[in-house]
Protein backbone atom coordinates (compact mmCIF):
# COMPACT_ATOMS: atom_id res chain seq x y z
CA UNK A 1 0.00 0.00 0.00
CA UNK A 2 1.39 3.42 -0.90
CA UNK A 3 0.31 7.04 -0.42
CA UNK A 4 -2.32 6.73 -3.16
CA UNK A 5 -4.38 4.34 -1.03
CA UNK A 6 -6.72 5.37 1.78
CA UNK A 7 -7.58 3.37 4.88
CA UNK A 8 -10.56 3.57 7.21
CA UNK A 9 -12.41 1.53 9.83
CA UNK A 10 -16.06 0.49 9.88
CA UNK A 11 -18.52 -1.73 11.74
CA UNK A 12 -20.96 -4.20 10.20
CA UNK A 13 -24.10 -5.32 11.97
CA UNK A 14 -24.26 -9.08 12.48
CA UNK A 15 -27.49 -10.99 11.73
CA UNK A 16 -27.85 -12.31 15.30
CA UNK A 17 -27.07 -8.94 16.88
CA UNK A 18 -23.87 -7.18 17.69
CA UNK A 19 -21.25 -5.71 15.38
CA UNK A 20 -18.08 -6.87 13.65
CA UNK A 21 -14.96 -4.76 13.11
CA UNK A 22 -13.95 -4.00 9.51
CA UNK A 23 -10.82 -2.52 7.93
CA UNK A 24 -11.49 -0.66 4.67
CA UNK A 25 -8.67 -0.11 2.17
CA UNK A 26 -9.47 2.15 -0.79
CA UNK A 27 -7.11 2.10 -3.79
CA UNK A 28 -6.96 4.85 -6.40
CA UNK A 29 -10.17 4.94 -8.50
CA UNK A 30 -8.51 3.43 -11.56
CA UNK A 31 -7.59 0.31 -9.56
CA UNK A 32 -11.11 -0.62 -8.49
CA UNK A 33 -13.39 -0.62 -5.46
CA UNK A 34 -12.47 -0.60 -1.81
CA UNK A 35 -11.34 -3.81 -0.13
CA UNK A 36 -13.19 -4.62 3.12
CA UNK A 37 -11.50 -6.96 5.59
CA UNK A 38 -13.75 -8.22 8.38
CA UNK A 39 -12.04 -9.05 11.65
CA UNK A 40 -13.00 -11.70 14.16
CA UNK A 41 -14.97 -10.85 17.25
CA UNK A 42 -18.39 -9.55 18.15
CA UNK A 43 -19.03 -6.21 19.82
CA UNK A 44 -22.13 -4.86 21.52
CA UNK A 45 -21.92 -1.37 19.99
CA UNK A 46 -20.65 -0.18 16.58
CA UNK A 47 -18.27 2.25 18.27
CA UNK A 48 -16.53 -0.64 20.04
CA UNK A 49 -16.18 -2.52 16.75
CA UNK A 50 -14.67 0.56 15.07
CA UNK A 51 -12.23 1.01 17.95
CA UNK A 52 -11.19 -2.65 17.66
CA UNK A 53 -10.61 -2.17 13.92
CA UNK A 54 -8.54 0.94 14.66
CA UNK A 55 -6.46 -0.99 17.22
CA UNK A 56 -5.84 -3.70 14.62
CA UNK A 57 -4.85 -1.15 11.98
CA UNK A 58 -2.40 0.56 14.35
CA UNK A 59 -0.84 -2.81 15.26
CA UNK A 60 -0.43 -3.62 11.55
CA UNK A 61 1.21 -0.26 10.94
CA UNK A 62 3.61 -0.67 13.85
CA UNK A 63 4.67 -4.12 12.63
CA UNK A 64 5.23 -2.72 9.13
CA UNK A 65 7.59 -0.06 10.46
CA UNK A 66 9.82 -2.54 12.35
Amino acid sequence: MDDNWDADVDAEELPGGGFQAVLVFSPPNEMGPAVRVTLGGKYEHPELARLAALDHFVAMRLRASD
